[in-house]
């Protein structure tokens, strides 16, 4: 069976970066020029974001190389360390909830 999101760790990448923006997905849909439904198949990890749309990020100190591979060297401290923080939160969260869940 073919996995229902082909792209997850984009996407995942892409909804950290626009909650690091503190912008909504309406607004990060805007900011890239398409709408909500699409930006949110781009954060599903459902659709690969085109690359002109990913440029766009650049001026927002988000470089191709975080959107595409993950790789965080060249993303503007402040933007870096948010990232982590809430990559962070997000795994405390995850962690919390598997031990809320009954066994099964």
């Amino acid at each position: 069976m073919a996995d229902p999101t082909p792209f997850p760790e984009l996407g995942a990448r892409l909804a950290l970066t626009r909650r690091a923006l503190d912008l909504t997905r309406f607004q990060m849909a805007r900011l890239l020029g398409t709408d909500t439904p699409i930006w949110g198949t781009y954060e599903a990890g459902l659709l690969r974001i085109p690359v002109d749309q990913a440029l766009k990020l650049s001026a927002y100190a988000i470089p191709p190389e975080w959107v595409y591979q993950g790789k965080m060297a060249n993303l503007h401290p402040h933007i870096r360390a948010k990232i982590r923080q809430l990559a962070s939160d997000e795994e405390r969260a995850g962690a919390t909830d598997v031990r809320k869940k009954p066994p099964s």
